[in-house]
């Protein structure tokens, strides 16, 4: 994006974090989009080929000049008559943003949601009425779901583990036990009291 140079050094000195851009009309009247989007990483330079600053937008909001709270007209880095003199009565776009690029951290934030084909960041393909997660939230429901299989298994080891015994406590008082069944009983019992010393080394 072309910016002037007086512009771009208030970027660049952090006195600036929010740019005015007029809300452009198509061939019918019909009010065009905003050219930039949020969570977008944009480059602002003072010509096509030289070198400029890279801002990630964070809000676009249509507005007038009598919307603009004395933070959002400090944050312009000019004085209040000025911006007035500069934007008049009529509709602009105040896009705020951050200086450098912070892509990552909207996209690790942004919320997700059940859809029929998985996960979306669609709000208007998930399925109403599921909350919508955040990526670190994701990852908090996918490692409890992880540990939670991990105690089911440990659960169904125990038990199993039970029944082994249990039969084999059974055999050894029966007389007429197999003692192959018996020494196959053992050996398995021993392996998997090696396989939980394994696990819990």
């Amino acid at each position: 994006m072309i910016v002037t140079q007086a512009e771009l050094d208030l970027v660049q000195d952090g006195k600036r974090t929010l740019m005015l851009l007029p809300v452009e009309k198509g061939p019918d009247g019909e009010r065009l989009p905003c050219p930039v989007e949020e969570e977008q990483f944009v480059k602002l330079q003072p010509g096509m080929f030289e070198k400029g600053t890279g801002v990630t937008i964070v809000e676009v909001e249509r507005v007038r000049f009598d919307d603009l709270t004395e933070t959002d007209i400090g944050n312009l880095g000019r004085p209040a008559p000025m911006v007035k003199a500069l934007v008049g009565d009529r509709e602009f776009w105040a896009v705020r943003f951050v200086l450098g690029n912070f892509v990552w951290f909207f996209a690790k934030h942004r919320e997700r949601f059940l859809s029929r084909g998985g996960i979306t960041t669609d709000v208007d393909r998930h399925i109403l009425e599921e909350p919508g997660v955040t990526r670190d939230e994701e990852l908090a429901i996918a490692a409890a779901a992880a540990a939670q299989r991990e105690l089911e298994d440990e659960q169904r080891f125990d038990l199993c583990r039970q029944q082994i015994q249990a039969a084999l406590d059974l055999m050894r008082a029966n007389k007429d036990a197999d003692p192959k069944d018996l020494r196959f009983m053992e050996a398995r019992l021993k392996k998997m009291g090696r396989s939980r010393g394994e696990r819990a080394a």
